[in-house]
């Protein structure tokens, strides 16, 4: 009996969770990612401001879409994390937001701290790889159950791509979202560049 009403708990918390991670995160996405397109010093969002001026990143060179999306995907798990957590504890309303209060706590500055060293630490180094990662698991995580294949394709010029993914999405119905990636690296007194595409499209 014990063992089912915790089972009924951890499912409770479960759907609560992913409930409100989806609303939160479509929140940042639909509305608050999409008013500001480019980084302005002192203006936006507190929390990327906050990112830029403690670990001082150069938005030069750490791409101002990138750190949206990571900022979105962070404050959703905080929020979804904290609600699911609380929302079953059988304690009084204020003991309930001194919880909430330290978790997010907690989560805020352990998180906040773990992606500012990454993002300084990768800002002098090629982000071609950490980008696409970063994109397809948040992708992936973010589409659940709809995303049902990932094509990549990697070619050395633009218009060997554009054949590829014209190519492709010529005999598929259902395309979900198509990420662009430019690389460029030197080697000797050659520069190399790398035109990459990321497709999701469900059969």
């Amino acid at each position: 009996m014990i063992l089912g009403d915790n089972m009924n708990i951890i499912v409770k918390s479960l759907i609560s969770f992913g409930i409100c991670f989806v609303v939160v995160l479509l929140i940042y996405v639909l509305f608050i990612n999409r008013k500001r397109k480019e980084y302005i010093e002192g203006k936006g969002q507190v929390d990327i401001y906050y990112l830029v001026k403690k670990y001082r990143l150069d938005m030069r060179k750490t791409k101002y879409n990138t750190v949206k999306l990571i900022v979105a995907f962070i404050n959703s798990f905080i929020i979804s994390f904290t609600f699911a957590l609380i929302v079953n504890l059988k304690y009084k309303y204020v003991l309930k937001l001194l919880i909430a209060f330290v978790v997010m706590f907690i989560l805020i500055y352990s998180l906040y701290e773990i992606v500012g060293r990454i993002l300084k630490r990768k800002e002098n180094k090629n982000s071609w790889l950490f980008d696409n990662v970063l994109i397809f698991f948040m992708l992936f995580f973010f589409y659940g159950g709809i995303m049902k294949r990932v094509k990549i394709f990697d070619e050395p010029h633009e218009k060997d791509l554009e054949d590829d993914i014209n190519s492709f999405i010529s005999g598929v119905d259902n395309i979900i979202d198509i990420q662009f990636r430019t690389a460029v690296s030197i080697f000797s007194e050659d520069q190399i560049y790398c035109f990459s595409a990321m497709i999701i499209y469900e059969d």
